[in-house]
């Protein structure tokens, strides 16, 4: 009993320390016009971002269909052209964010000072 209730604990310990890094890369996005930031920093917490919800959308919604005892194939298949498209969206987006942000910086750096 013992041992399974620092199991638990330890896990919630991991999950916070793991969104904790996610918020610590993320943060200067919040300040990102009014200083530079560190490109890098950007990338790995945008990496975990996907990374992270795209195994939270696998243990939440195909894992769930995975265990059923009346398994179906189109549902399974319909599932995971779900997740797949939804993860492809969302990395989209992201892709989408990174240009627009790389797009305003190379704007700043390249105006003319004398406008």
């Amino acid at each position: 009993m013992e041992q399974k209730k620092v199991s638990k604990v330890f896990y919630y310990i991991k999950e916070i320390a793991k969104w904790g890094l996610f918020v610590w890369l993320i943060w200067p996005i919040t300040y990102s016009m009014q200083s530079r930031m560190s490109f890098p920093r950007m990338m790995a917490g945008i990496l975990l971002f996907v990374l992270y919800i795209g195994k939270l959308f696998y243990d939440v919604f195909y894992d769930t269909y995975r265990h059923r005892e009346n398994k179906n194939k189109y549902v399974e298949l319909l599932v995971t052209v779900g997740a797949v498209s939804f993860i492809a969206i969302l990395v989209g987006a992201i892709a989408l964010f990174i240009g627009l942000y790389a797009y305003e910086m190379m704007k700043n750096v390249t105006a003319d000072p004398s406008e």
